[in-house]
């Protein structure tokens, strides 16, 4: 059985300090009982772009006889699943329950079925949603998000390499570097790193170094 989230932090209504969520879209399709089953996953921050996603599939497979949807996010912990016209509790609910076990947030599921003509019955159909989204996370790379904090550091040329360095020898990650007449990092850190890469800057920096924080936000790390 898989470990639950570390409890930590609270943000947006919900305590956590890291979860794990996909890189990008990924699809995958099984057939069972001649019954096609397409299922779709994307990353997702807010409730809009999952509701949009799902809209999107929707217009892909007008002509399915379903499109079943699920979704988790970590904004007020919202969880949204819908059985599109399956049995109830026999489609979406599998789905949600799919991400709520292997601890996934921030994603969004939708599993179109294009009926083969044989009946599933109950359990064949929570096998066959469950087991669409199963099959879909085995090629989709995972991430995991922690609680970071976003930093810019201007500094001189002479001193842009002990300073680069610096942060990623204190687990730090570069996101974007402009060569002006400074150099300005923009880069984020695990917080529990925090003081450890500040203390590491002033040494490098002979306490001259100019740290701006800029915010607070879930990170892959």
């Amino acid at each position: 059985m898989s470990a639950p989230p570390v409890i930590l932090i609270k943000m947006m209504g919900v305590f956590m300090v890291e979860f794990k969520s996909l890189k990008k879209e990924t699809s995958s399709e099984i057939v069972v009982n001649r019954s096609k089953f397409i299922c779709y996953i994307c990353p997702v921050k807010h409730e809009p772009e999952a509701i949009d996603y799902i809209n999107k599939i929707r217009n892909i497979h007008k002509t399915a006889t379903h499109n079943v949807y699920a979704y988790k996010l970590l904004e007020y912990n919202k969880k949204r699943y819908s059985d599109d016209g399956e049995p109830h509790k026999t489609a979406g609910l599998p789905v949600l329950e799919t991400i709520e076990k292997n601890n996934l947030t921030n994603i969004v599921a939708v599993v179109t079925r294009y009926f083969g003509g044989t009946l599933l019955g109950t359990g064949g159909l929570v096998r066959a949603y469950s087991g669409a989204l199963l099959e879909t996370l085995k090629k989709s790379e995972i991430l995991t998000f922690k609680s970071c904090s976003v930093y810019q550091v201007v500094c001189d040329y002479k001193v842009y390499g002990k300073i680069s360095a610096a942060i990623a020898e204190n687990f730090g990650v570069i996101d974007k570097i402009d060569f002006l007449e400074k150099v300005n990092i923009d880069f984020h850190i695990e917080k529990i790193n925090d003081k450890k890469l500040k203390k590491a800057l002033m040494e490098v920096t002979a306490g001259e170094v100019a740290l701006t924080f800029l915010k607070c936000e879930f990170l892959p790390v």
